[in-house]
């Protein structure tokens, strides 16, 4: 390995033997060799550009038209495209949301999308779904089918309108993006009638970015499959004239004459993954400028170079101060643990300094500016995350203001936790909307807020999956009440303009710290719970102030509220056993009746709640059935569930639908099966076994539950399991000492027990004689 040239001993080197040598070769080499050894670089560094930028943008184009082809041809993008607006449902959408947003490292280059149904006249994008009847381009769409007609078979084109103006407006929420450079796929795309297309738009602002990211001073243009820009930094329009040129014919590098004297040195190359085609250029008149500049210099370094050599010797030392102190502050810094001084020195020596500082000093500001501007980037994400934790215990109390205020989230004076729900308005007659679409409806209005609401706001409200999340602050009580106030009447006002849907909130205790925001969110869905219970009470109030409801003006109004009827637990138990759904449900929904009318709130109302499902399910282990049998993956976890229902009507539906109907059901089909064919497959997984099995594993294999094992046995066979393995064992042993000439404990060890003298106590319990003895007097 070649030895690096320590920078003290070669200063010289740089400050007197380089410019002599440039002397020397300005003086003795030819202006046209140099012309032509620059050209020769600067074709090379231009055909490299070229393929980089190639590489680089196909990369990104490619994939994205990979990866949406993928989507399109998904099981989950196909069954939606095959919906009705009405059957699609959030649980599946979200999935497939995220499918359509495309992976995290292409996100960047992806400015939306839009799934456009013809068939069922419904369009999807990443802003909402909507009727194609409500698209303020619903021409331009339907001529975009038109279009997929003319293509046939060909599943996926480009869409160029980067020429087009459409000056500077926003997209609407109701159209379909169709502006810039867009990638169109057929749904499916091997459909030969389409009915669905998947739009992708591209963000022309970080392709650009893409593009123009290393090209240095070289002419950089690119053309799409059918010719039309989708870049170019050339300025001159000749110059563009014969570039297009170049590009619409895809011809190999070459050199270009201009009609004004010009010359462009060109590479051009078509793509053949993505069908583009790629033209970088430089103007050769830059290289003469570039040799007469080397010229003038050279004469310069000849006038300058006395002085320099009288300079140098003074300057070594003055020169390599600083540069050694940097050089120890960068040797500690990468300095190995258990590194002795003998090494870092050693290092010292075999270092070019300059190059070690750099690399040294580009490391740490790398390291930085990425913190940096992910941080920034994801700031707002990073604020919910942290809330998000907090609310879920999962950050210690002590640490949370430091996290806090590394993302911002800083305060002063005192805090309320706002938890917010959402209702769609509806007319006479109209049937309510699946919860799934009131989630999509708090979604969007979380995303789309105004910036005017968020003056009080510590951070932007999120969706937590139960309620909208604020925290508001303010200086005084007084204040922050009044924020409060104004932020609810205003979301109302927005919601209603913007989703026809009304909010209702619950309002925490005041708090100080954010460690404080998990208890205080609790108080807020407490409040936000009995909100209903508060208009039923009020006869004075106007309604519309119920909206939003404080937790201490809630507890200190009902603080000597009444315990529920335990009654209803016995009632619904014996409804459930007895199979009424019918008479289940009258149950269910006086029990909610009377948590209202007796005003049951707080920690009461919870408990309530809680041991009404408790009386549910002990009919389900009543009967020898586990969760897993009765329940879907995503609602086994009912008690997580119902703590977080806020309305009486959700209460009532949770009840009946999650918990209620798929036990009866269950039941109804469980004691349909037969009982003797149950028993009948005990007594020979028994004998499968030789006796060698224990009631758990007996109730696993049958995919039963133990005490119902335990039932059966019992009810037929006036015996628990575990007798009738004893007797079968015995029966087995009186059979291996009568036919077999196996000793004591080779049947004792075939028998599963752990030792001879163990089966002689056995044995000798239920025949009152030994094994030994048994054979002697039974055996012929």
């Amino acid at each position: 390995m070649r030895r690096k040239v320590q920078y003290k001993k070669g200063i010289f080197f740089y400050l007197l033997l380089l410019p002599l040598l440039a002397v020397l070769i300005v003086g003795a080499g030819s202006y046209g060799i140099y012309i032509n050894e620059m050209e020769k670089r600067l074709n090379i560094s231009l055909e490299a550009a070229g393929e980089q930028l190639e590489n680089r943008v196909d990369n990104v184009v490619y994939n994205i038209s990979k990866l949406y082809l993928e989507a399109a041809d998904s099981t989950a993008v196909k069954e939606l495209a095959r919906k009705d607006a009405r059957e699609i449902f959030y649980v599946g959408l979200k999935d497939t949301l995220q499918e359509l947003q495309g992976p995290y490292y292409l996100r960047d280059y992806i400015d939306g999308f839009s799934l456009i149904n013809i068939e069922y006249g419904w369009i999807l994008s990443n802003r909402g779904l909507y009727s194609l009847n409500d698209a303020l381009n619903k021409a331009e769409v339907e001529r975009l089918f038109q279009i997929a007609a003319d293509h046939g078979r060909q599943n996926s084109w480009w869409m160029n309108q980067l020429e087009d103006n459409f000056g500077t407006d926003k997209i609407n929420r109701l159209e379909v993006n169709l502006r810039g450079l867009t990638r169109v796929i057929k749904v499916p795309p091997m459909a030969r009638d389409c009915t669905s297309l998947l739009v992708v738009n591209i963000n022309m602002q970080k392709l650009s970015g893409l593009i123009s990211d290393g090209i240095g001073e070289y002419g950089m243009t690119v053309l799409d499959e059918a010719g039309l820009l989708v870049y170019t930094n050339q300025k001159d329009q000749e110059e563009l004239n014969e570039v297009f040129k170049a590009g619409n014919n895809a011809k190999n590098s070459g050199m270009i004459i201009g009609e004004e004297g010009q010359s462009l040195r060109m590479a051009v190359s078509k793509s053949t993954a993505s069908g583009w085609v790629y033209v970088a250029s430089y103007d050769r008149s830059i290289v003469s400028q570039g040799a007469k500049e080397i010229l003038i210099l050279a004469i310069l370094v000849v006038a300058v170079l006395s002085a320099v050599f009288i300079m140098a010797l003074y300057g070594t030392e003055k020169i390599y101060y600083p540069v050694s102190q940097l050089v120890k502050y960068a040797l500690n810094l990468n300095k190995e643990p258990g590194e002795n001084q003998e090494d870092t020195e050693q290092k010292e020596k075999n270092q070019n300094e300059f190059l070690y500082i750099s690399k040294t000093m580009n490391k740490l500001a790398s390291s930085k500016a990425d913190l940096e501007i992910m941080l920034e980037e994801q700031k707002i994400q990073l604020q919910e995350l942290l809330m998000h934790r907090i609310l879920a215990g999962e950050i210690s109390a002590d640490i949370i203001p430091a996290r806090a205020q590394q993302l911002g989230l800083k305060h002063t004076g005192c805090l309320y936790v706002v938890s917010t729900a959402v209702r769609a308005n509806m007319e006479d007659g109209e049937i309510v909307p699946e919860d799934t679409q009131q989630d999509i409806i708090s979604l969007a209005l979380v995303k789309n807020i105004p910036d005017k609401l968020t003056s009080f706001l510590l951070l932007r409200p999120f969706w937590n999956g139960t309620v909208i999340f604020s925290v508001l602050c303010g200086e005084d009580k007084e204040a922050l009440q009044e924020g409060v106030l104004n932020y609810q009447h205003d979301l109302a006002v927005y919601a209603t303009q913007e989703y026809n849907c009304q909010v209702y909130s619950g309002v925490s205790d005041l708090f100080f710290e954010l460690s404080h925001s998990q208890e205080a969110y609790r108080e807020s869905l407490e409040a936000l719970k009995n909100n209903e219970l508060l208009k039923k009470d009020s006869e004075q109030v106007v309604q519309e102030k119920y909206d939003l409801v404080f937790y201490s003006d809630f507890t200190a109004r009902y603080k000597n509220a009444l315990h529920c009827d335990l009654s209803y637990e016995a009632q619904i138990r014996d409804a459930v056993v007895n199979g009424e759904l019918d008479r289940a449900f009258a149950v269910t929904d006086n029990f909610v009746n009377a948590l209202i009318e007796n005003k049951v709130i707080l920690q009461e109302r919870t408990l309530a709640l809680y041991k009404y499902l408790v009386a549910i399910l002990s009919v389900a282990g009543q009967a020898g059935l586990s969760a897993n049998e009765i329940f879907e993956e995503k609602d086994k976890d009912l008690f997580s569930m119902i703590s977080v229902i806020y309305e009486w009507d959700q209460i009532r539906n949770f009840y009946k639908r999650k918990v209620i109907s798929p036990l009866i059901s269950r039941l109804n089909l469980f004691r349909e099966g037969s009982v003797d064919s149950v028993l009948n497959r005990v007594i020979s997984l028994v004998k499968e076994r030789e006796g060698n099995i224990t009631l758990a594993e007996c109730a696993d294999n049958l995919g039963h539950h133990p005490s119902y094992i335990w039932k059966i046995m019992t009810s037929r066979m006036n015996v628990t399991f575990s007798e009738y393995l004893a007797a079968y064992k015995l029966e087995l042993a009186k059979k291996m000492l009568l036919e077999t000439e196996m000793t004591v404990a080779e049947i004792a060890e075939r028998l599963n027990y752990t030792s001879a003298q163990n089966f002689n106590r056995f044995f000798t319990k239920y025949e009152n004689v030994s094994p030994g003895k048994y054979r002697k007097m039974n055996k012929g």
